[in-house]
């Protein structure tokens, strides 16, 4: 699970405002095949616009925040879960 300083660092970068005991309760709800799917979704549409997902989640905002959605997650979890997923690569 994210911790404070991750779900802060999550909202900062996301522009999001979800309390972290939500992004927790979401981060431990998503099943692990939509982890998985949310963080290829994001990876996706990082490489093919060549950014970095901080600088790529600032700048595409809009879009990261619609796959977000589409996994009924926030935006501030989604990045949690795409950076757990990324560093465990």
């Amino acid at each position: 699970m994210p911790s404070e300083k991750q779900c802060d660092t999550a909202r900062q970068i996301t522009g999001s405002n979800t309390p972290s005991i939500d992004i927790n309760t979401q981060y431990r709800t998503i099943s692990a095949s939509d982890k998985f799917l949310l963080s290829h979704a994001i990876e996706k549409f990082l490489k093919a616009n060549n950014v970095p997902v901080e600088g790529g989640w600032i700048v595409y905002r809009d879009q990261l925040d619609g796959i977000a959605l589409d996994f009924l997650v926030s935006s501030a979890t989604a990045y949690c879960i795409y950076k757990d997923w990324k560093s465990s690569k």
